[in-house]
């Protein structure tokens, strides 16, 4: 952090605190020093839900939070004119889920980046029947920068392509392949591909393809000894528009992802994160093929409970739960 900024910073802290009736001088000081280290606009979020928490355990009145706050802007005038900008960024927060993060924001998307890169480059020519999908694909393929927090990576693939996947994974130095089969219910990944040392996973979704062109969507899980698998079946019309064959790259480093009206129509209409990654590709997607996606949809047939025998999870755990 530029020296300017640091002594914005210390003046907001040392103002705000006062207000707060906190006077360790010490902890305050111990504080700027970890703030000091971050990219101004993560700073700018720690401040604001430190406010924030402020005048909701009544140690400042709303009054001065919102007196002082034009200070703050300092840091980053560009994206923060008025203090109008900085309330609207704590209602975002909130949205997002982000008052309180595991870790700061431009930490995470150089993390999730780098965790995501390394694996392409790990299967990169190994012909693997995948396909990235999520929200934070919208923004790769479309090149926006990231903006909030992504606490892993989704793929689907081939079952027939698991057993491979995991013998390349375990040769490298660089990744874990962890099985999650014996913790699950019918919902969430059977394995995980784990960026070894680094908070970020890449979750592992299953599915079949038939000769006919459609695929089975599948989730195991045990019930007491019994290995069961829910299914949905989806058409081949269906499959065609969101198991695209597009290839795209990020760093040069090639991968494949669901199609983007695909990604679209699974994110416009759920959680307020979610509505927001939609709102992120919404002018790059075919509303056309989004709505086909959508009637198609309501045609998947699910089977649940089913048990299941010589099923490529058996071969991975054994058959018999231990």
């Amino acid at each position: 952090m530029k020296e300017e900024n640091k002594k914005i910073l210390e003046n907001i802290a040392y103002t705000y605190t006062k207000l707060a009736n906190f006077n360790d001088e010490k902890a305050i000081n111990s504080r700027l020093e970890k703030l000091y280290e971050l990219d101004e606009d993560d700073v700018i979020d720690r401040v604001l839900v430190t406010i924030y928490d402020f005048v909701n355990d009544g140690r400042i009145s709303k009054d001065d939070a919102l007196y002082h706050l034009d200070m703050l802007c300092e840091l980053n005038s560009v994206k923060y004119k008025t203090r109008e900008d900085l309330i609207n960024r704590v209602g975002w927060l909130k949205s997002m889920n982000l008052m309180y993060p595991s870790m700061p924001l431009k930490e995470n998307h150089r993390l999730v980046l780098e965790a995501f890169d390394e694996f392409n480059k790990l299967i990169e020519g190994e012909n693997f029947d995948y396909f990235y999908t999520g929200g934070i694909m919208g923004y790769l393929a479309t090149g926006h920068e990231l903006v909030r927090y992504h606490g892993d990576l989704d793929i689907l693939i081939n079952e027939e392509d698991l057993e491979r996947l995991k013998k390349i994974v375990e040769k490298s130095d660089k990744f874990e392949f962890v099985s999650h089969v014996k913790k699950k219910n019918n919902i969430g990944h059977e394995y995980f591909v784990v960026y070894k040392g680094i908070p970020i996973d890449i979750g592992l979704f299953l599915f079949e393809r038939k000769k006919d062109g459609s695929v089975i969507r599948k989730s195991y899980y045990y019930k007491g000894s019994d290995l069961l698998v829910d299914e949905e079946y989806l058409s081949k019309d269906y499959v065609s528009l969101t198991y695209t064959s597009n290839t795209y790259t990020h760093n040069d480093i090639p991968y494949k992802m669901m199609s983007l009206e695909s990604v679209y129509e699974a994110k416009r209409n759920g959680r307020p994160k979610d509505k927001y990654d939609a709102s992120i590709i919404e002018g790059n997607v075919d509303m056309e093929v989004v709505e086909k996606i959508s009637e198609l949809a309501k045609e998947i047939k699910l089977v649940s409970g089913k048990k299941t025998s010589g099923s490529i999870i058996e071969k991975i755990e054994g058959s018999k739960r231990r």
